[in-house]
């Protein structure tokens, strides 16, 4: 035996006597401590579903990314679409209930379903020419005899006193104080005759409610802003299914309309949910049928369940880990019990193998001993490997990957180590009296001392058939890989089936055209707004390009920064 592999054993040795000296203290030692990471991790171990976090604040886009938000706030909105069918004042008025309905819901702070008279004229002045506004500022003192509604006759009367004070005082007036008066006079005429046939538009004609309606011009949306939550996979849970119960009653009311939800937030918090049931349930589907296997194959109940309990308390472990080091999981990171049962339960496989091994010439401690040697070298340098793929994404610029192959590279090794130690002393308290085991056929039937069958030439043909055969099944499946298998990057496609937010999502693109994810692009001034909207109309990804200049022209120049933003469909 080489020097190496002598004091290997010798470790091993120490480790086993160590452990046989007090298995019990280790057992209990090692549950108490995986209860306390367990009782950590429960009480302050956060998730974090906010999708801003999987890159990190230390990229530059991100930077300019925050600088937005705190600049014009949250945009995405969600969307509650109204499909008329056909039934326009039905569609009317179930966009007025579920306003009304949703605006009563505590954590749906903002709705906007139409735009009504009040505030129609509030924002007008923003997309006025300027021209149009030197008007207006001229004729202000018409406007407080204009919000009282005195009617067509009030405003003829109002109208006929100034021409006539500027027939008889107009003479004795300063020059702007005589184009003031006319500019009312005329102002207040022009509203007294908006009533008739063909008259031009004026600040006395009756307004309508504006409904908010997709580029279509057919189905009717609801703009909504819920509270969000990020220590919930899906966000806005409360909120949603408050807003849902909301559709649903006035569904009910007025049932010849259809009425759905989507917007990013709402497929986002779909998809969460959609995956973290699926996710929990291949976590305990992959934990129980592991675990299963190892008992069928291994012939037994307690042994297999001792190797599980251990790996249970090395996850355990893990997540305290994943509190000390991180403090979060992010929605990467979330799914490392996948890595966790998919590799760290390997480790008790292996040593309960050679455990049953030695059992079936040896007593309890020398199987103990003969597992130890054989099973834990090898397995801590499997752990080794295994846990330096994941440590390495500690590099990677992705802070979601970052902290996934930091919690799995350390609880893959807490896991191993955990297994080392543990696991024997649990053997141990298992078949403390038990002497050696009585020989029967199982999946251990070579002696320790057996030595390989040495390879039989005339077995060789089938060997050489059996690699031909694979190699040829490893080809044909690269070929049609290479040729059929596509990066999918319609995120909508990746949804699950059945999906309601995914078929609205789908119902706007196609009826309409409104897309509700989109890129912003900022500038420092006014003046840099239309190259940067001229550069993103060249562009072949972008669909529509909508900006601040579309709603309003201020000749003021602005010290806060200008958004262009660009909408292209998922």
């Amino acid at each position: 035996m080489s020097a190496a592999g002598s004091m290997r054993r010798r470790a091993m040795d120490r480790l086993v006597a160590w452990v046989s000296r007090r298995p019990a203290t280790i057992v209990l030692t090692t549950a108490l401590i995986a209860t306390a990471c367990a009782l950590l991790s429960w009480k302050y171990l956060r998730l974090d579903a906010d999708t801003n976090s999987l890159i990190g604040d230390q990229q530059p886009f991100m930077e300019g990314y925050r600088a937005f938000q705190r600049n014009f706030g949250d945009l995405e909105y969600l969307l509650v679409v109204v499909d008329p069918k056909g039934h326009e004042r039905e569609a009317d008025a179930a966009v007025r209930e579920l306003v009304d309905g949703l605006r009563a819901v505590p954590d749906v702070p903002g709705v906007m379903g139409f735009v009504d008279a009040a505030e129609q004229f509030r924002v007008s002045t923003w997309a006025m020419p300027d021209a149009t506004l030197r008007d207006l500022h001229l004729a202000r003192g018409a406007l407080p005899e204009l919000a009282s509604r005195p009617g067509g006759g009030g405003l003829l009367k109002a109208s006929a006193e100034r021409v006539e004070r500027l027939l008889k005082e107009g003479g004795d007036m300063q020059d702007a104080a005589r184009r003031e008066l006319a500019a009312q006079a005329f102002l207040l005429a022009r509203c007294a005759l908006g009533g008739m046939p063909d008259a031009a538009e004026s600040l006395a004609t009756p307004r309508n409610d504006e409904w908010l309606l997709a580029d279509g011009g057919h189905l009717r949306l609801i703009l909504v802003m819920p509270v969000k939550s990020y220590d919930t996979l899906s966000v806005i849970e409360r909120p949603l299914q408050q807003m849902r119960e909301v559709m649903a009653r006035v569904g009910r009311a007025h049932p010849t309309v259809d009425i759905g939800l989507t917007g990013r937030p709402v497929l986002q918090a779909d998809e969460m949910s959609t995956t973290n049931d699926d996710m929990n349930i291949a976590s305990i589907a992959a934990l129980a049928m592991c675990a299963g296997l190892f008992m069928f194959v291994f012939r037994g109940v307690k042994r297999p369940l001792l190797a599980v309990l251990t790996f249970l308390a090395g996850s355990a472990l893990t997540y305290g880990a994943a509190t000390l080091l991180v403090g979060r999981l992010n929605l990467l990171s979330v799914v490392f019990m996948l890595v966790l049962v998919g590799v760290g339960l390997d480790y008790g496989i292996h040593m309960i193998a050679r455990y049953l091994e030695g059992l079936r010439h040896l007593g309890p401690t020398a199987s103990v001993r003969h597992m130890v040697r054989r099973a834990v070298p090898s397995m801590l340098a499997g752990a080794a490997t295994s846990s330096g793929t994941f440590l390495i994404a500690m590099v990677a610029p992705m802070q979601g990957l970052r902290e996934l192959g930091l919690i799995s590279g350390v609880g893959l090794l807490l896991c191993a180590v955990t297994m080392a130690f543990a696991l024997p002393a649990l053997l141990l308290l298992l078949d403390g009296g038990a002497r050696r085991q009585p020989l029967r056929r199982g999946f251990f039937e070579e002696p320790l001392d057996g030595r390989m069958d040495r390879f039989d030439g005339r077995a060789a043909p089938r060997h050489v058939v059996l690699l031909v055969v694979s190699l040829a099944l490893a080809a044909a499946g690269c070929w049609i890989g290479a040729r059929d298998v596509s990066f999918e990057s319609n995120l909508l496609r990746l949804q699950a089936d059945g999906l309601t937010s995914v078929s609205w999502q789908r119902r706007l693109q196609a009826e309409g055209g409104n897309a509700t994810w989109f890129g912003a692009c900022t500038v420092a001034s006014m003046a840099d707004i239309p190259p940067m909207i001229e550069r993103a109309r060249t562009e072949p990804l972008i669909g529509r390009v909508r900006s601040v200049l579309m709603w309003c022209r201020p000749t003021r120049p602005s010290a806060r920064p200008c958004a262009a933003r660009s909408v292209r469909p998922p």
